[in-house]
This record gives structure tokens, sequence and C-alpha cells, in this order.
């Protein structure tokens, strides 16, 4: 412990060391004893934060193996009053955390206006291309990469229209859930050979260049979104640098 005044020292003393010794806990560090479970939680990072992990000890107040975490780390997490809180607190909330990222691609013809759109499989409709950002890949390696795989065509990201950090308490598997989008805006790499992917396979039923025009007059959509970024476009709506995002 580095302390700067006494206040700070007497405080800790009275909490992690002056006690009175009614739980029956040894401070695997030190070996000082009669510990109850919230006076070890608070007496192992004010003595001992810079011990040695002691991966291969067994936990004092649980007699688990920590050996998948540090001691200290399963201490303060699943003992004391921060367990407790969590325990408190409905069961969705209790699971850990999941973040989802996705990449989406507008891709709009420079030349005819066109936007490009994949055909989504089970009849669900047209819909712009992209999907989930796979582990070790960023977000516009991933939108290179899905608008490959679901439209067959190759593309050049020209800036990013929007990104966007949407919390939830209903994700797929119980728990808390984040999904990250980036939504990009692309064009064609070659504007006279951008044929669009025909065979169908599990990425898609094929892709195709449409109009503004096209969607508005009822093309079948998965969603709206498709719709609302044509006219975004078409409308001179803002489109970011591709630097506000660093990777």
């Amino acid at each position: 412990m580095v302390a700067h005044d006494v206040k700070s020292i007497l405080e800790v003393m009275h909490t992690a060391v002056l006690i009175e010794g009614s739980g029956s806990l040894v401070c695997p560090y030190c070996d000082f004893y009669n510990l109850t479970e919230d006076e070890l939680w608070r007496h192992t990072p004010a003595y001992h934060i810079n011990s040695l992990g002691k991966n291969d000890t067994k936990c004092p107040i649980c007699r688990d193996h920590t050996s998948r975490k540090p001691l200290q780390v399963h201490i303060h997490d699943d003992h004391g009053p921060i367990a407790r809180a969590r325990r408190g607190r409905p069961i969705e909330e209790q699971a850990s955390i999941r973040c989802y990222s996705f990449s989406l691609v507008v891709c709009r013809h420079p030349i005819s206006g066109l936007y490009l759109l994949c055909q989504e499989f089970s009849g669900q409709g047209f819909w712009l291309p992209g999907g989930a950002v796979d582990a070790g890949e960023g977000y516009a390696t991933a939108a290179l990469r899905e608008t490959m795989e679901e439209a067959g065509v190759a593309i050049d990201l020209k800036g990013i229209l929007r990104i966007e950090h949407s919390p939830s308490k209903t994700g797929p598997q119980g728990g808390f859930y984040v999904r990250q989008r980036v939504i990009y805006y692309a064009e064609p790499m070659d504007n006279l050979d951008c044929v669009p992917k025909s065979i169908p396979d599990f990425e898609s039923a094929g892709a195709c260049w449409v109009s503004l025009e096209q969607m508005e007059k009822g093309l079948s959509l998965r969603g709206s979104e498709p719709l609302q970024w044509a006219r975004h476009l078409n409308e001179g709506g803002t489109i970011f640098p591709l630097d506000i995002l660093i990777e």
C-alpha cells in the first residue's frame, strides 16, 4: 500500500487490520486469522495487491481451486459485498455481458446511382450486405469480406454513415447484450465490372442493383434500413470520414 496521508492509513487499519476477529478465515498470503468474508475481501487488496497470484491455492472462503483466474480476482468478484449485490439482482443481470459486433454496407454505384442489395434466404426479402465481425477481425475488413460473400462485389469503403452501440437486457442467450454496428458507405471498386452474385449459397440467395424508386414501390425488404439510407444519400446526407473509427 502507498499512502500520502494519515487518514488513508487509519482507514485501512480499521477496515482490514484493527478488527474484532469474529470470523474463521485465514489470509492465504500472510496467515492473518479470524477474518470474516468481508474482512478478508478488504484485507487482501489493501495488503497484498502486489503479491504473487497464488493461482494454485484454494480460496479460503469457498475452497474452490482458483487456477482459472488470480486468487485476488476470484475473492473480489465472487465473494464479499460485490458478489452479494450481484446475487440480489435479477438472474438475467447476473450473466456476463455479451458484445456482438457487425458491419453493414450501403453500396451505391457512382454512375447509375443504384444500390447493392442481397436477397436473404428463407424469403426474408432484400437487405444490405453485411454481417458479424469475426474474432480478430476489424470492422472494415468484415465489411469487405461480407459484401464479397453475400453480394459478390469488391467494394471500396468511402466513409461511415453511423456507429451504433445498443445495450439490451434481452440477449439471445440471456443476460446483458450489447450490439455494436458500423454502417459504411461504399462504391464498387470497378464501376464497369461489378456484376452481383447470382448463385445461391449459405450466405445469400444472390444480389442485385436496385434503385430508390424500386424500393419505394414495394420491393420486398427485410427491414426499412435500405430505404432509409438510400433516401439519406440521395438527399445529400452526411457521410463521415473513415478515420473517425480507429481500429
